[in-house]
């Protein structure tokens, strides 16, 4: 691994160290993951978020189709029982 040199503001380090303190993270490297991992995370789902189609609702939906089956007798038969040949 190569050491990398990083300059951060005086408030970020105070946030680090507490961090480091309190024991959410073991080291600054685990910290910098776990930080690039969430970012990556929080960056893909507002991406996929966004590619969705808007959502519409059931009688949007049926209003598009609304009288295209007009010719066609969607009620029941009256009769419960059925032919049978004896």
């Amino acid at each position: 691994m190569v050491p990398m040199n990083i300059e951060i503001a005086p408030e970020t380090d105070q946030v680090l160290r507490e961090e480091l303190r309190v024991g959410h993270f073991r080291s600054v490297d685990e910290l910098i993951v776990s930080s690039v991992l969430a970012w990556r995370e929080m960056n893909l789902r507002s991406t996929v978020e966004s590619n969705q189609q808007p959502k519409v609702s059931l009688r949007e939906v049926f209003a598009q189709v609304r009288g295209l089956a007009e010719d066609v007798d969607f009620s029941r038969d009256p009769s419960p029982g059925r032919l049978v040949d004896l």
